[in-house]
């Protein structure tokens, strides 16, 4: 059995890459795999120690790959740590060391970057990619030559599930935004289509949640109070419980997002495994997510606005099939995402990787 060396990003924090790389570790221990864990996670401090910290976390990895045989799997920072991520898979192919990456940001899949590409390049073409969809590795196949090596596994099997029953009384809807709001995840584009709903008397109320990130969204969210008087809510961050009431709450789920490092956001798949249609753009691996599940996924170059009120038209009538298709395509995701994680622990756990 393979020892391996596990390094990513642990919570707290709580985020995407922190959820999906704690329950991969988890899933792999389960299964009997002996892992050193390396927690990249650097807390709430100021940017110097911060940086530092992460290097020293960096410089113990390397430490470790120098002096012992282990399979490495690396989950992969988005940013400067793309730089040190490449530092160690370079030692790993020194010391012949079989390595995986895990891709949980789409950035660096969309445009080539030079510290992707110098990863890619130390790595090899025995190298495995574990990426999220399919057609994330089409696109890292495009973006890097080099990068032939790679498997899916989709981010379903990391979400909490909720059994909730969608029920519509009425011609009104309510629809709901939930994230890290900010500019980028599309807080305008989402009081803008309450605004509209509201004036062509669709909407019974619009209802935000999630931590207030810039100064754009805290004025977008006084526009909203300001406008929909008390068709509007503003939860705050919701965990447990109250991210279950949130979703039991709202008819449709709206997420105009056109952030850079989106990938396979985790609150899509909360969404549609609640049986809540889905509203959302066509970035990074989210049409994979949203296909056939009744939501619809609109170009980032239309009006998001105009779309969104398109599809209400015609298929707000259908709103109890198009629940139930997305509670059908979340099922469909679960039972892939247990054939790729046994796959992946398996060749882990039990198999010799390729050496680099």
């Amino acid at each position: 059995m393979n020892p391996i060396l596990f390094v990513g990003p642990f919570p707290p924090p709580t985020h995407g890459q922190a959820i999906a790389t704690n329950m991969l570790a988890e899933h792999l221990e389960a299964q009997g795999c002996h892992l050193r864990k390396i927690d990249l996670s650097i807390g709430d401090h100021n940017k110097i120690i911060s940086i530092t910290y992460k290097i020293l976390k960096y410089l113990f990895a390397s430490k470790l790959i120098l002096s012992n045989k282990s399979l490495l799997y690396i989950s992969l920072s988005a940013n400067a740590g793309m730089w040190l991520s490449a530092v160690l898979v370079a030692l790993a192919r020194l010391r012949r060391n079989p390595t995986i990456v895990h891709h949980l940001t789409y950035d660096h899949v969309r445009r080539r970057r030079l510290s992707m590409a110098a990863l890619v390049r130390a790595g090899g073409s025995n190298l495995l990619h574990v990426v999220l969809t399919n057609s994330m590795g089409k696109d890292l196949k495009a973006t890097y030559k080099e990068a032939k090596n790679l498997i899916v596994i989709n981010n379903s099997g990391i979400v909490r599930t909720y059994k909730i029953e969608k029920i519509r009384s009425n011609n009104k809807f309510i629809i709901g935004h939930l994230a890290n709001i900010c500019k980028e995840k599309g807080i305008k584009d989402v009081v803008d289509l309450a605004i509209q709903s509201l004036h062509n008397k669709k909407l019974s109320k619009l209802i935000i949640a999630g931590p207030i990130k810039d100064k754009f969204s805290e004025n977008e969210i006084e526009r909203a109070k300001l406008k929909l008087e008390d068709h509007f809510e503003y939860r705050g961050p919701v965990y447990g419980d109250d991210k279950i009431k949130f979703f039991s709450d709202i008819d449709y789920f709206i997420f105009p997002t056109r952030y850079r490092n989106e990938a396979s956001p985790l609150v899509l798949l909360e969404a549609i495994a609640a049986g809540i249609p889905c509203i959302t753009t066509n970035i990074a691996g989210i049409p994979e997510i949203i296909e056939g599940s009744g939501g619809c996924v609109l170009n980032i170059s239309e009006n998001f606005i105009k779309g969104s009120l398109d599809y209400f038209d015609n298929n707000d009538d259908e709103y109890m099939v198009n629940s139930q298709k997305s509670k059908k395509r979340f099922e469909d995701l679960l039972i892939a995402y247990g054939e790729q994680i046994d796959d992946l622990s398996y060749r882990l756990c039990h198999v010799s990787l390729p050496q680099i």
